[in-house]
C-alpha cells in the first residue's frame, strides 16, 4: 500500500497516526517494473477464453449480453496488458459489473500476440489480361 493510502486509511478509521519521524522512516517501496510473464494468445483465442469465463458467472436473469470483442492497444506500461475489452452495455442485471472482473483477472495472464499481416493475393492472376 502506498504511503499516502495508509494515512486516508488512518483517518478513515481514525486510528491514532504515527509520529512524522516514523513516517519517515519507513522503507519506500520500488516500483514494479519489471515486464510481466503472460501467455501469448490470438484475438479469437481470448475471445473463447473471456466468452467461457462469462458464460460461467454471468448472472442468471440475464440472457442477452455477451462479452465485448477484445482489441489489441498499445501498453501503457510495462505491467499493463495489451488488449481491453469494448464497451459493454449497461445491464440491469449488472453484467457489465462481471464483465470488469473478468477483465480484470484475466489482464495480468494475457497478452494478444502481434498480428500478422494479412497474406497478398496473387496479384499475377488478377493482372493476367483476359482473352
Amino acid at each position: 500500500m502506498s504511503l499516502e493510502f495508509e494515512l486516508a486509511m488512518d483517518l478513515f478509521w481514525e486510528l491514532p497516526t504515527p509520529s512524522p519521524l516514523r513516517i519517515a522512516a519507513l522503507p519506500r517501496r520500488k516500483v514494479h517494473t519489471a515486464p510481466v510473464m503472460r501467455t501469448k494468445v490470438s484475438a479469437g483465442q481470448l475471445y473463447a477464453i473471456l466468452s467461457a469465463e462469462f458464460a460461467a458467472k454471468r448472472p442468471v436473469a440475464c440472457e442477452e449480453c455477451r462479452i465485448p470483442l477484445p482489441y489489441r492497444i498499445e501498453r501503457p506500461d510495462t505491467v499493463s496488458a495489451n488488449w481491453r475489452l469494448g464497451t459493454p452495455r449497461q445491464c440491469p442485471h449488472k453484467c457489465h459489473i462481471v464483465m470488469a472482473e473478468i477483465s480484470a483477472t484475466f489482464w495480468p495472464r494475457f497478452d494478444l500476440v502481434d498480428e500478422e499481416p494479412a497474406p497478398k493475393a496473387n496479384t499475377a492472376a488478377a493482372e493476367a489480361p483476359r482473352s
